[in-house]
């Protein structure tokens, strides 16, 4: 009896959550994805050329390789941006197109590597301590750019900003 009253106070506690998506959520394909920043901000992150041309570039299954330039101060903060990358794109192509995604890491050592990969793949390309925050999409290349790298003040950097818009602009 006390296991059924429980069973009933658990289940009534369950139907009166709220499960209106937060700020740094958002619901795709019956999942509700968490996101480092919170949304609002992400959706301030330019993309150029266009939101457009970034949708289009990933409108078709095609391998992934989530790139970037290895460095003591950055590695960890490219491996979250990694993660959440995987994660969510790998949700976006099974909704999408029905399969799985093929997405690796590819440590490079410069631009030139990024291009010559993206000759058989889409490359995202993660960009740290960059010039500014954005997601630049030129020669099949998505180039995701976060400017200050520092969480003073804040629990993402601006990378996960730029990693945010990416995803939230291929998943709306």
């Amino acid at each position: 009896m006390m296991l059924a009253v429980m069973l009933v106070i658990a289940a009534a506690g369950c139907l009166g959550q709220d499960t209106t998506p937060g700020p740094k959520q958002m619901k795709y394909a019956n999942n509700t994805l968490n996101f480092r920043a919170p949304l609002t901000l992400a959706a301030q992150v330019p993309v150029v050329p266009s939101e457009d041309t970034l949708k289009m570039l990933l409108s078709e299954p095609r391998p992934i390789a989530i790139a970037y330039v290895p460095n003591d101060s950055l590695n960890g903060f490219y491996a979250a941006a990694s993660f959440e990358l995987g994660y969510k794109l790998a949700i976006y192509y099974k909704a999408a197109f029905g399969e799985s995604a093929e997405i690796v890491s590819l440590p490079v050592s410069g631009s030139d590597e990024v291009s010559a990969a993206a000759a058989n793949q889409t490359v995202i390309f993660l960009v740290g301590n960059a010039d500014r925050t954005s997601v630049l999409v030129h020669a099949g290349i998505i180039e995701v750019d976060g400017k200050d790298m520092t969480e003073n003040g804040r629990d993402y950097t601006d990378l996960d900003l730029a990693v945010d818009k990416l995803l939230i602009t291929v998943l709306k």
